[in-house]
């Protein structure tokens, strides 16, 4: 990542603004220092917890423990979440991204669609599958309360490539289905509830399988 927006009143952001009341001056500095280091050092806004610490203490000259204590906080308030031993910042995917960013997004997108010589551009993928991710999409916001639109040629793309992996249209409704289930109404993971996120190539294969009733039955097998 090149740059990322910095909106003149992201001072104005609540959970910023919870950070910075707790740790007066640091706060503010470390998270967008975070967010600088996970855009240049880090892959698709994630980058080891580790590095994040050593990489704040280091440039502000202040004790790990410290350092810890205002990430934790983040973390608390939703600004950044763990994924495994990484520190994950969703702002860095979605609205701060810089248009190059997103731009080499939807350049991989079209790669795969093209691979096969089927696709050639966004007008054709619009006609072959446009009625697709009107479904996929309305079902979506239709469980989720929001209100993504199809027109958008991220959702397009995001859509269009993972049925051109194969993927059928009831799998991506069965993936809405699986993350609506953990995700909606728990607070911490709710903003994750987006196309670009349950559809991704890496992740869709997980969230196809993440269901609650299969991974129950699992749990009892043998019981009886």
């Amino acid at each position: 990542m090149r740059y990322f927006k910095h909106k003149v009143d992201a001072h104005t952001d609540i959970k910023i603004q919870q950070l910075s009341r707790e740790f007066p001056y640091v706060g503010y500095a470390i998270f967008f220092y975070l967010l600088e280091m996970i855009g240049r050092e880090g892959k698709d806004g994630r980058l080891s917890y580790v590095k994040c610490v050593q990489y704040v203490t280091f440039y502000f000259q202040d004790k790990p423990e410290q350092v810890e204590k205002v990430i934790k906080k983040a973390i608390e308030l939703g600004l950044f979440s763990m994924e495994q031993d990484a520190l994950f910042c969703p702002r860095l995917i979605n609205g701060y991204s810089d248009e190059w960013t997103n731009r080499r997004r939807r350049q991989h997108m079209l790669d795969i669609l093209q691979n096969s010589g089927e696709v050639k551009n966004v007008s054709e993928i619009t006609m072959k599958y446009l009625d697709t991710v009107k479904e996929v999409l309305a079902y979506f916001n239709e469980k989720t309360g929001k209100q993504y639109r199809w027109q958008s040629k991220d959702n397009q793309l995001i859509i269009t490539a993972r049925l051109k992996e194969k993927y059928t249209k009831e799998d991506l409704l069965k993936v809405i289905d699986n993350q609506c289930e953990r995700w909606l109404g728990d607070e911490k993971m709710e903003p994750y509830l987006r196309p670009i996120t349950i559809f991704g190539r890496s992740k869709i294969e997980g969230y196809l399988n993440n269901d609650k009733g299969l991974a129950s039955k699992m749990k009892n097998w043998g019981k009886k």
